[in-house]
Parts: structure tokens; C-alpha cells; sequence
């Protein structure tokens, strides 16, 4: 279906979107507002956590219809939020009053029980509480009340809640009593930057380094025992990096960069404990990486039979199936085969029309209403 299709709901002409710039829901936000703007769509697009940096800002201007607004406010899962949430919840209410959107789409929470006058979409990426029982096994401590208060609020203000997984979308439903109407709307990613290359015999993976849910410690742990050298890009926050035979750091890269190295990478790891979707994931499947993953319910889910998994855990299971992809050529060609058939699923496109289908359906459900 293109869009236009649904004949006798309203067109969707703007759209106020939020995004923060230090993870993987601004690439995600790109990729949405690509589509949309090339479809004569407004997209509104306000950032919090971090101002963009220059690779963000040169995305933003190679698009049409696209306006950006930006600070530095402190995201609800950051140290001591609250004041600069607030804060960013006054701002969003006068952008609102200032563009008029037809939709607001939020991809945080705790503004979802803003006064809008427009629908809300809260999308739920990931969260807190899942990420500890996930990574930790036991839920956070009472210094995180407010921010579980704040975003079940926000999830049962929404007119709809969005998650990029069933799996996601059970935790949202199990931690934060969520009520209202819900849906998964996997995520996607553009085949024309993210595509093979010629390939060379390396490993790759990317990711916080510093993050326990990516679990990259674990693929340090087990570089010297792979038969090709490891490559790791990403952000290592406060980290010590120490040097380590067979791996080679190589720092936080942005994404045209990203999608170069995994073209050429043989083989992609993401032993993740915690991943409720993992976009990169994706990328790298589209550039024809074999790969090996993380034994959890979200990565099943999208992966199926078209990735090797592994016990999180078990650094000697990661290098044993890194290994088997490289001595077999044949398995090797046959899981990159699977994984790129697999990932071109999912495509902005279909992303895309899928929210704006619910978009159009929320607007006229709210005029019925208001009659």
C-alpha cells in the first residue's frame, strides 16, 4: 500500500516528533522523517538529551520540510530529570501552540500527559524497569519511583502506544499497568546506505561500550580466542579501554561510516542481554554480515532462523560460533543470505505508512469523538 490509499481519512500534513541524539532512536527518528518529508509531510522535529552534532545537523539538512528545534534537556532515564522535563514540557506545549501539528509523536514518555490538543503517540523504545530485569535480573531501586510513576502516566495518557517489538510491548503491558490501545510497528532502515560491500575477514559489533544491555564486554572477553580480528565501534563513556589482542577500537562513528565497515565486515556479533529491538542489528544484516546474537525473546523474534544465538553469557559459546562462521564458508554465505533477506522486511517505507495509517486513524477516531 502506498500512502494516500486510505481513502476517506485525512491526509496527514505535519507531524510534531520528538527524538533524543544519543542513541539509536535518532537514527530510527531519521529514517521516519526521510520518508515523511519526501512525501510532503512536516515533520517538526524536537531533540533533547544532547544538541546534535555536526554529522546529526548535516542528516537534518539534507532533508525538505523539516524544521528543527533543539536543546539539551535532561532525558527521563538521565540523573535528576525532572526539572529540565518540565521544563521541555512547557517548550513542547509552545511549539504545539506555534506550528499547530496534526499529530504529536513522542518518542519518550513522560509528556504523553501533556495537555495536547492534537493525538498522541507514545512509542516505546525501551525503558528502565526492563532493562534491569533484563540485565540485572531484579528490578531498580525506590530512587526510581518517580520515573516509573511519571511514565505510566505518560504510557496511559497517550491516545496509542507504539513498540518496536512484542516483546517490548509485553513489558510496557506487564511493568507500568499500561490500559489503553497498543501495537508493534517494527522498526526500519534505509537499504540504500546500509548495504555489502566486498568482504574482508573481520568481526564487527557496535554499540555503548559502556553499556551493560549491549553486553560488549562480553566480545572483548572472548577476541582472543576468534580466528579474525574483532573491530568495535561505539561510545565508551567513562570506560577504560584497555588494549586487548585482536581487537581494534575505533571509536564512535557516524553512520555513513558505520555503514561502510559493516558492508565489509564478514560477520556481526551482539550478544545482548537486553535489545528490544537493535537497530544496528538491522543495518548490519542489510550489509550482508552474518550474525550472531544474543539468546533473548525480542531477538528471536525478529530474527528467527536467520542469525546464530548464543547464552548472553557464555564467552566460550561466542567465540565457538564465531569461529564456525569462519572456518565454513558455505554456512557463513548461507547466514548472510538469510539475514539480508530478512532485513529487507524491514524498510522505512513500511515503517512509515504503517504509523501513518495509525496517524489517520487516531485523528479521525478524536473527531468522532469531539462530535
Amino acid at each position: 500500500m502506498m500512502y494516500g490509499d486510505n481513502a476517506g481519512y485525512p491526509r496527514i500534513r505535519s507531524v510534531l516528533m520528538t527524538a533524543d541524539t544519543v542513541g539509536g532512536v535518532w537514527q530510527y527518528s531519521i529514517e521516519l522523517a526521510r520518508y515523511f518529508c519526501g512525501h510532503d509531510i512536516h515533520v517538526f522535529l524536537v531533540t533533547m538529551g544532547a544538541l546534535p552534532d555536526r554529522a546529526q545537523r548535516s542528516e537534518i539538512a539534507s532533508l525538505k520540510h523539516i524544521t528543527l528545534y533543539e536543546s539539551s534537556y535532561k532525558l527521563e532515564w538521565m540523573d535528576d530529570p525532572w526539572a529540565d522535563v518540565e521544563r521541555a514540557g512547557a517548550w513542547l506545549l509552545d511549539i504545539q501552540d506555534a506550528v499547530n501539528p496534526q499529530i504529536v509523536h513522542l518518542n519518550g514518555y513522560s509528556h504523553g500527559d501533556l495537555p495536547w490538543r492534537v493525538p498522541v503517540v507514545v512509542v516505546g523504545h525501551s525503558c528502565v524497569y526492563s532493562w534491569f530485569q533484563s540485565v540485572c535480573k531484579t528490578s531498580p531501586g525506590p530512587e526510581w519511583q518517580t520515573y516509573k510513576m511519571r511514565v505510566e502516566r505518560g504510557l496511559n495518557s497517550s491516545n496509542h502506544v507504539v513498540a518496536p517489538s512484542r516483546a517490548m510491548l509485553e513489558w510496557l503491558q506487564a511493568i507500568y499497568q499500561m490500559k489503553n490501545t497498543c501495537s508493534v510497528i517494527y522498526n526500519g532502515c534505509n537499504s540504500e546506505i546500509y548495504k555489502p560491500l566486498p568482504k574482508e575477514p573481520f568481526v564487527f559489533t557496535a554499540g555503548r561500550i559502556w553499556d551493560e544491555a549491549k553486553n560488549i564486554s562480553t566480545v572483548i572477553k572472548c577476541a582472543g580466542n576468534s580466528i579474525w580480528p574483532v573491530f568495535i565501534a561505539g561510545d565508551a563513556g567513562k570506560r577504560e579501554l584497555t588494549s586487548v589482542p585482536n581487537v581494534k577500537y575505533m571509536g564512535k562513528l557516524e553512520s555513513r561510516k558505520i555503514a561502510r565497515v559493516m558492508g565489509k565486515a564478514s560477520i556481526y556479533v551482539a550478544p545482548c542481554r537486553y535489545e528490544p529491538f537493535g537497530l544496528s542489528i538491522l543495518e548490519a544484516a542489510l550489509c550482508g554480515c552474518a550474525l550472531v546474537l544474543g539468546d533473548i525473546e525480542s531477538l528471536r523474534e525478529i530474527w528467527g532462523d536467520s542469525a546464530l544465538f548464543v547464552d548472553p553469557g557464555n564467552s566460550d559459546c561466542l567465540s565457538g560460533k564465531i569461529n564456525l562462521l569462519i572456518k565454513n564458508d558455505h554456512l557463513r554465505f548461507e547466514m548472510s543470505q538469510k539475514a539480508r533477506i530478512r532485513a529487507l522486511e524491514f524498510s522505512p517505507g513500511k515503517m512509515a505508512i504503517e504509523y501513518l495509517s495509525l496517524y489517520q486513524r487516531l485523528i479521525e477516531e478524536c473527531k468522532v469523538i469531539s462530535l
